[in-house]
């Protein structure tokens, strides 16, 4: 019986006994590289979780500024005046306001 070796993926040797059985490993190795084409053209397209990068209390109400920008203005009572988010100003890209935000 003559013994076919082949190199999947470069680093790992199969052996096939017949002809029958290097066909299937030939599907299941291009099987396999398609999938891994397929997840690297959408690792760009699944969103990263913004992060939290400032945060503090105005009045009884938190907020925070995530990665993207956003400030968020959690529920709760503002402070009369300027948002003490004022020092991140240049961050803010959007704002978002929780139900239950008010101002006075």
């Amino acid at each position: 019986m003559e013994t076919l070796c082949i190199t999947v993926f470069e680093t790992k040797d199969v052996q096939a006994a017949t002809e029958n059985d290097l066909q299937q490993l030939l599907n299941q190795n291009a099987a396999n590289l398609m999938n891994n084409e397929i997840l690297a053209q959408t690792d760009d397209l699944i969103p990263t979780a913004a992060t939290i990068t400032y945060s503090g209390v105005n009045g009884t109400a938190n907020w925070d500024i995530d990665s993207t920008g956003k400030l968020t203005v959690h529920s709760g009572q503002l402070a009369y005046g300027v948002g003490n988010w004022k020092n991140y100003a240049s961050s803010i890209k959007s704002v978002y306001v929780e139900e239950g935000g008010k101002s006075k």
